[in-house]
């Protein structure tokens, strides 16, 4: 998307260059600037008021462009900063959950070796309290 308005720019940027040096070329004849309230006056050529109000109207115009936009600039910070917070807390959730279930497995685990400690437990004392059995001789027989 960045190629296509770079050409844009260009487009615009170079017949406008081009304007602006021809106008600068044609007027070189002096002018006499005068404002009224001030005993001032100011000898220049043409082209040079012509292109510093130019220049001023795009400094002025580009400032406004900026200051209207601080409304947007203001609510894409705050919902930057709240995806960064919910992303944070989204991770903190994953890893809970992941340390819940590997403390379910380790519960599960220790729940099932406990169980087969009794049953193995139990079947020692059942051992334990049956009398041992006699062995047949071979010369009973």
């Amino acid at each position: 998307m960045k190629q296509p308005l770079r050409y844009l720019s260009w487009i615009v940027t170079l017949p406008l260059a081009v304007l602006a040096i021809s106008f600068a070329v044609s007027n070189r004849d002096p002018a006499v600037l005068k404002l009224w309230p001030l005993p001032f006056e100011l000898e220049m050529p043409t082209f040079l008021p012509v292109l510093v109000a130019l220049a001023l109207g795009f400094v002025v115009g580009g400032f406004v462009a900026w200051w209207a936009g601080r409304h947007h600039r203001r609510t894409a910070r705050r919902l930057r900063n709240r995806l960064t917070r919910v992303t944070a807390e989204a991770e903190a959730l994953k890893e809970k959950e992941a340390q819940t279930a590997e403390s379910e497995t380790r519960r599960h685990e220790a729940a099932r070796i406990a169980a087969a400690a009794r049953a193995s437990e139990s079947a020692a004392e059942k051992e334990a309290a049956t009398p041992p059995r006699q062995l047949a001789s071979p010369d009973a027989g």
